[in-house]
């Protein structure tokens, strides 16, 4: 069974828990892909048409939490969120709600192409290192070291995707 297979399954699985957001549209990718000029892996274009981005909400939160639209920012802050695509574009662009790191700056500073990929309950982002085509190196960006200090905290968007299956959203998050 192929990873998005197991995200389908495991998001029926935790039901009230499942906040994951309808996928995009080939078009919401390709205008992505063109904004940010750097083009998908399959892996994550195959994620982000399941899902623009979303979690399993902390397993701490109870149902009527869960089911209270006033509660849901807090619910998001406080779990292991994958960015939309949007939300990537404006965090990228150091705006917007997930905007702890200039990446574009850090770009500069260490040649490597950084794309803030999920916010996380300790309020750090996890980044993908786009910097080789065909790579999908996940880093821990911790907001107070450099990029050339983030550590690889899983070898691909594949082991990431499969430990937050495995651990339903319950991750390692610093390296």
């Amino acid at each position: 069974m192929n990873i998005t297979e197991k995200l389908k399954q495991k998001s029926l699985q935790l039901k009230e828990r499942n906040l994951f957001a309808k996928g995009a549209s080939e078009s919401e990718i390709e205008n992505f892909e063109t904004t940010l000029n750097i083009k998908l892996p399959l892996v994550l274009k195959a994620f982000y048409l399941l899902n623009n981005g979303g979690c399993f909400a902390d397993n701490l939160f109870k149902t009527e939490e869960l089911q209270n639209p006033e509660d849901l920012g807090s619910i998001i802050w406080n779990s292991n969120y994958f960015l939309s695509l949007k939300e990537i574009i404006e965090a990228y662009n150091f705006d917007g709600s997930f905007t702890l790191i200039d990446y574009q700056e850090q770009e500069k500073y260490t040649g490597k192409r950084l794309i803030p990929i999920m916010h996380t309950r300790g309020q750090e982002n996890l980044v993908w290192d786009a910097t080789e085509v065909h790579s999908t190196k996940i880093l821990d960006a911790f907001h107070e070291f450099n990029a050339d200090e983030w550590k690889v905290l899983y070898p691909s968007f594949e082991d990431l995707l499969e430990t937050y299956l495995e651990k339903d959203g319950d991750i390692e998050t610093i390296a």
